[in-house]
């Protein structure tokens, strides 16, 4: 199954970088202000772009303080349904490495290309968020 996979070094300790990916106010400085989410295994989490067709619900599959969180989308984009998100945090001496994957699409077609790009993007205000406290969450991505 074809897969979006990215890769970047944040200037952070791990702790940090998983918290941003964990908690509401992390969350809502890199990905959009608009979230309702707990770091609670199995809970639902709730990111909103603009209007309610625009709302993405990942349940919270897996978390390994601090190196691993998982979610699997339950509902949102057609295309995003049953695909996993995983963020994977290893430590080195520059910072913490964050491995990002995006799994199980059916295809390269449709809104794949558009969500490599745009998970690009929205990695780059995560580090900028952690690194500069200038994050560029939805909507000022668009700025």
């Amino acid at each position: 199954m074809p897969e979006i996979v990215h890769e970047l070094i944040i200037r952070a300790p791990v702790k940090t970088v998983y918290q941003a990916l964990t908690q509401r106010g992390g969350l809502e400085n890199w990905w959009t202000r608009d979230v309702d989410a707990e770091p609670l295994l199995g809970s639902i989490a709730a990111f909103g772009f603009g209007n309610p067709e625009h709302v993405v619900r990942m349940r919270i599959e897996r978390l390994e303080e601090p190196r691993l969180v998982m979610w699997r989308c339950v509902s949102g984009p057609v295309e995003w349904a049953h695909t996993e998100v995983c963020f994977t945090l290893p430590e080195e001496p520059e910072g913490t490495v964050v491995r990002f994957q995006h799994l199980k699409w059916k295809s390269i077609d449709g809104a794949l290309p558009h969500a490599s790009y745009t998970w690009a993007c929205f990695l780059r205000s995560l580090k900028f968020y952690l690194e500069r406290d200038a994050g560029m969450p939805y909507p000022h991505d668009l700025e």
